[in-house]
């Protein structure tokens, strides 16, 4: 199995494969690579080919003293001059010749350069391998050049050098160059060129693709036009890059779906608590789905306030029905193009983000998530990216939807489209037409207990590096957290205070394993953390919200009532005072116009209806105006009223709050 003449090798990396035509229609194959580093072979293996063995590698490293000596002493000059010489001599083509002389001139790395001019000498197998026993380096190149020497005073003798002066020489290599340039002017216009492999691959992707009929028509018509391109013409890529787009796509191809209603009850019950009348309804429209294939029912759109689970819930049910799932976040897209795709006469055209949605999932029937699609900007000059969503959700109309860089119909009916939003005022009224909303309010204090530790105590004690047995999370801990630190109608904030914690926690067990001076002291157990009040309010400082309203109103004048904010519900208290005057109304308090009608709606009807507050014995306590009358009754018009809403900061409004003023005013009147 041993080689007769070495034990010694070269490892090499194949880079490449050249095919040579001969003369005489021959075909010569030669590998390209790019050599690494000489080896020993220490022992074999195996017997039988493909042979393996342990080798000894040896370095390629060259100290810079030991390279500038041979460069100081005119070793490497020496070579250089001595393998000009040889190229010209044994090189039969004058292209070659000048190819040779050219890397030989320009190659600074010396390793390469005594290992190239090495490749170049027609010696026998058994001389290279002499070469690659010879570990030092300076003993290598002067066997080269030793070698060069007799194979130049050889060939001399044989009458093999040739009389070439330097002017033929640049003459034929003008020659050469000229007849290259040629052929290449003559390609163009005529023909791909270099590109009959690419084409060829292409051609097979087309064949093998199950295109449509009237689609194959069309890409057959445009893949003859790019076989008639030349492949230095800046359109062969373009309309490369645009045939490859089409045949891409998944016109045939749709993911196995899974039918068992159970088990998509039973992934949504796994990875969301509570919301069971959502999931009843989703469970509901999966039912449809799956019962009528070709099902051309609403498009899903999951309202609520940030963090309720919208864009999980859209995951859930890919994952209950098998298929693919893609989120297309459509926040602040205000280029009707990012819908439609780009024509392709545009610079840089690109498909829209319906097509490039399909093209990562590889079926036509994913479900899709068009993520915070009230956000979708609107009237741009860059033409309106909403109105460009109504047929994608459309039923009756996406089965022929038509990109405009495609520029053929494809069909979107077997996507299930999902949408997101945290408002419906900002949604354009025909595409809110197009589907249905299912509201998710918030979680309860239950529920979130529930989420906290099923999900997201878990989630946090693993990102951050800890084991269960170092944070334990009582329930009662779970709700002090949920009321005094994380009023929201999601989990979002909860899930950030619980990674606070679960941070503290990390660093207290750090602070235990690695002490300060480690010779003195070893890392003492760690006991399990509880985590109490006293130890959330160490982490998260003070309470940032407090449920006790009772101090607060107590006294006439406050009534409490309920604001909506895009976050969802929270409790607003609406504060009235009145002192004598001329019947003024101040409102204090960032309010939107429909509470200040609200305002004004409240005070009216309570001076149009005094008779009616004082028949349920609501009495007035009797006060003297400026003139010493007796005033009784509520007498309004007396008086200059302030209505307050706390937090004033914040924006608040809403057609509700009529009711609450009326209550507030009434009680601070009397």
């Amino acid at each position: 199995m041993q080689s007769n003449l070495t034990d010694y090798g070269i490892a090499v990396k194949i880079t490449h494969e050249i095919v040579e035509n001969g003369s005489l229609g021959e075909t010569a194959k030669m590998i390209g690579g790019v050599t690494l580093r000489r080896f020993k072979i220490k022992r074999f293996l195996n017997n039988t080919p493909p042979y393996s063995a342990e080798v000894e590698m040896f370095s390629n490293d060259i100290p810079l003293e030991r390279e500038n000596m041979l460069h100081n002493d005119g070793t490497v000059n020496k070579l250089k001059e001595l393998a000009f010489r040889y190229v010209d001599i044994i090189t039969e083509s004058d292209v070659k010749t000048k190819a040779r002389t050219d890397y030989i001139r320009s190659e600074s790395n010396l390793l390469k350069l005594h290992y190239t001019i090495a490749s170049y000498m027609k010696v026998s197998d058994e001389e290279k391998y002499k070469l690659l026993e010879i570990n030092d380096i300076e003993d290598r190149i002067k066997k080269i050049i030793q070698m060069l020497e007799e194979q130049i005073k050889i060939t001399e003798a044989k009458g093999e050098l040739k009389q070439k002066t330097r002017e033929s020489i640049q003459r034929e290599v003008r020659k050469q160059y000229l007849k290259k340039q040629y052929q290449e002017i003559n390609n163009v216009g005529i023909g791909g060129g270099g590109g009959s492999d690419d084409l060829s691959q292409l051609e097979d992707k087309i064949n093998n693709a199950r295109l449509p009929e009237e689609v194959f028509e069309k890409v057959m018509q445009e893949f003859n036009r790019l076989k008639q391109t030349a492949t230095r013409d800046p359109d062969y890529n373009v309309q490369k890059k645009y045939l490859e787009t089409v045949v891409d796509l998944p016109w045939g191809r749709s993911s196995e779906e899974i039918t068992d209603i159970n088990y998509a009850e039973k992934i949504l019950n796994q990875e969301h608590a509570g919301l069971e009348k959502i999931k009843k309804r989703i469970l509901e429209f999966l039912a449809v789905k799956i019962l009528k294939k070709d099902s051309k029912g609403s498009i899903l759109c999951f309202q609520g306030p940030p963090g309720v689970g919208k864009t999980s819930l859209g995951r859930s049910i890919a994952n209950s029905l098998g298929r693919k799932f893609e989120r297309i976040a459509l926040g602040g897209v205000r280029d009707e193009a990012e819908i439609r795709g780009h024509r392709r006469t545009y610079v840089g055209a690109m498909p829209g983000v319906f097509i490039e949605a399909l093209l990562k999932c590889k079926t036509n029937n994913p479900v899709i998530l068009l993520d915070e699609i009230d956000k979708i900007g609107r009237n741009s000059y860059q033409g309106d990216p909403s109105s460009a969503l109504l047929e994608v959700l459309d039923p009756n109309q996406n089965h022929t939807f038509k990109d405009h860089y495609i520029g053929m119909p494809f069909d979107l009916s077997n996507v299930l489209f999902i949408a997101t939003a945290n408002s419906l005022d900002t949604i354009q009224g025909p595409l809110l037409d197009r589907m249905e909303i299912i509201s998710l309010a918030g979680y309860t204090v239950q529920e979130k207990t529930e989420i906290a530790q099923n999900y997201l105590i878990p989630k946090q004690i693993h990102e951050n590096g800890l084991k269960k047995e170092f944070i334990e999370f009582p329930e009662a801990s779970i709700h002090y957290i949920i009321n005094y630190y994380t009023r929201e109608a999601g989990v979002r904030n909860l899930e950030r205070t619980i990674g606070s914690i679960c941070r503290k926690v990390a660093f207290e067990y750090l602070k235990t394993q690695q002490p300060a001076n480690p010779k003195e002291k070893k890392a003492t157990p760690f006991k399990t953390i509880i985590i109490d009040e006293k130890y959330i309010e160490e982490v998260l400082g003070a309470k940032i919200f407090d449920d006790d309203l009772s101090e607060q109103i107590d006294q006439p004048g406050i009534a409490i009532g309920m604001a909506w904010t895009q976050v969802g519900g929270k409790i607003l208290l609406v504060e009235a005072s009145r002192a004598q005057g001329k019947g003024r109304l101040e409102i204090t308090g960032k309010l939107g116009d429909v509470m200040k009608e609200s305002v004004s709606t409240a005070l009216g009807w309570i001076k149009a209806h005094q008779d009616l507050i004082v028949s349920l014995s609501i009495q007035p306590s009797a006060k003297k105006n400026n003139t010493g009358e007796v005033m009784t009754g509520l007498n309004l018009d007396q008086y200059d009223i302030n209505i307050h809403f706390p937090a004033a900061a914040i924006p608040k409004d809403g057609p509700s709050a009529g009711i609450t003023i009326a209550m507030a005013l009434v009680s601070n009147s009397y």
